[in-house]
């Protein structure tokens, strides 16, 4: 999308990440993902996160969206599940993929090999990719980037 994805607004931003959804193999065609990520990306929105998450080998599905920063998304990451997720960050937004304590190898795997596809289709616009965990601070995940 280039620099003409962030001139979008919310709801045009929302309808063209749906249009690109599935081309990866991955199922992002639920509009609420694409919702959600909008809602993020929206200066006139409090939503700093969004985390999805696979149901099956292959559907995405929402998971959780909040505001609170990096404090409420650590606390929502869980840790029966693989999220993927977005984050507004410094003014910035970036990408993850996070696998909780309890998720077997297999389902890691499975799930791993689906997350260009999450990535790309649905947190789309971002500065990069950042790793997550359960312990982060935002001075942390900024201190990397300086």
């Amino acid at each position: 999308f280039g620099s003409s994805f962030t001139a979008m607004d919310g709801e045009a931003r929302a309808k063209a990440i749906a249009a690109n959804a599935g081309k990866s193999g991955v199922d992002c065609s639920d509009e609420a993902l694409a919702a959600a990520w909008a809602a993020v990306r929206d200066d006139k929105d409090e939503t700093d996160w969004s985390l999805v998450t696979l149901e099956g080998k292959t559907k995405v599905v929402p998971l959780a969206k909040g505001a609170g920063g990096v404090a409420a998304l650590a606390s929502a990451l869980p840790d029966d599940k693989v999220v993927f997720g977005g984050l507004k960050l410094g003014g910035k937004f970036y990408s993850f993929a996070f696998a909780g304590d309890s998720v077997g190898a297999m389902a890691k795997g499975r799930a791993m090999m689906c997350k260009n596809g999450v990535l790309n289709d649905i947190f789309q616009g971002v500065h990069g990719e950042i790793e997550v965990d359960k312990d982060m601070t935002e001075e942390a995940l900024l201190a990397k980037f300086k």
